[in-house]
C-alpha cells in the first residue's frame, strides 16, 4: 500500500509542473500589462521598466516560471498591489469563513442528497420518487447565482427572516453566525444536493437489482436492513 501510495505522489509531480506552467502561461499572455496597470496613467516608461526589471518581468518567459516557481515553493506568493497585504496573509485572513462554509456544505450534501437518492430509488415510478426527480432537475437547471438572487429576494428581502450579507465568527456568537450562514451554504449546496441525489438515485437503483441483495431478502433480512 505504501509503494502504491508512493508511485501516486511521484506520478502527481509532473501534473502538478504541467499545471502550473499552463496557468502560468495564461495568466502571462493575458493582453495588458498589469505594472502599467499598477502604476497608473501618470507613471513614465522609465518607471514602468524600473518595476518591470524588479519583479523580472523583464526576463525570458521560462526565467520568469522558474523564478516563480522556486517562490512558491518556499512559500513566496507574492503581495496584492491593491491593499499592499501578502497573498499568503490574504489567503489566511479568509480561511476560516472558507472553512465554515466548505465543511457545512460538505455535511448538508451528505446528509440531504444520499437520503433523498435511496428514497427516490426505493420509491422508483411513484409520486415521491417523480417529486424529488422532479424538483432536481428544476434546481440543477437553475443557475447558482440566481439561486442565490431568489433566497435573498424570499427569506432577506420579503419575510426578513435573514440577513443577506456579512459574517460573524462563528465562536463569537454561534447563535448569530449561524444566521448569516444559512443563506450562503444553501444557496451553495442546492446544486450539489440536486446531483448527489440523481447520482444515488441511479446508483441505488442498479444495485437493487444485484443478486446479493436478492439473496440477503432470502434469508430473512428486513427491506430496511437490505438498504
Amino acid at each position: 500500500m505504501s509503494s502504491y501510495l508512493i508511485r501516486r505522489l511521484m506520478q502527481l509531480i509532473p501534473v502538478l509542473l504541467i499545471d502550473s506552467l499552463g496557468s502560468f502561461a495564461l495568466l502571462h499572455f493575458i493582453p495588458g500589462d498589469p505594472i502599467a496597470q499598477m502604476l497608473g496613467d501618470d507613471a513614465t516608461l522609465e518607471d514602468i521598466m524600473a518595476v518591470r526589471a524588479r519583479y523580472g518581468l523583464d526576463k525570458p518567459f521560462l526565467t520568469q516560471y522558474l523564478l516563480w516557481l522556486t517562490r512558491i515553493l518556499q512559500g513566496d506568493l507574492g503581495y496584492s498591489y491593491i491593499s499592499g497585504n501578502t497573498v499568503s496573509n490574504l489567503i489566511f485572513s479568509r480561511l476560516p469563513a472558507t472553512a465554515e462554509l466548505t465543511f457545512s456544505t460538505f455535511f448538508l450534501v451528505i446528509f440531504i442528497g444520499i437520503p433523498l437518492g435511496i428514497i427516490a430509488a426505493v420509491n422508483s415510478g411513484n409520486i415521491i420518487d417523480y417529486s424529488i426527480t422532479s424538483s432536481t432537475s428544476i434546481i440543477m437547471s437553475m443557475p447558482g447565482f440566481w439561486r442565490g438572487i431568489l433566497l435573498i429576494l424570499i427569506f432577506s428581502t420579503t419575510l426578513r427572516w435573514l440577513p443577506p450579507s456579512g459574517r460573524i465568527p462563528f465562536f463569537m456568537n454561534p447563535i448569530v453566525a449561524i444566521r448569516f450562514l444559512i443563506l450562503p451554504v444553501v444557496a451553495f449546496s442546492l446544486g450539489q444536493i440536486a446531483s448527489i441525489t440523481r447520482f444515488t438515485r441511479f446508483a441505488t437503483l442498479d444495485v437493487l437489482q444485484e443478486d446479493y441483495l436478492r439473496t440477503a431478502r432470502a434469508k430473512g433480512l428486513t427491506n430496511m436492513q437490505v438498504i
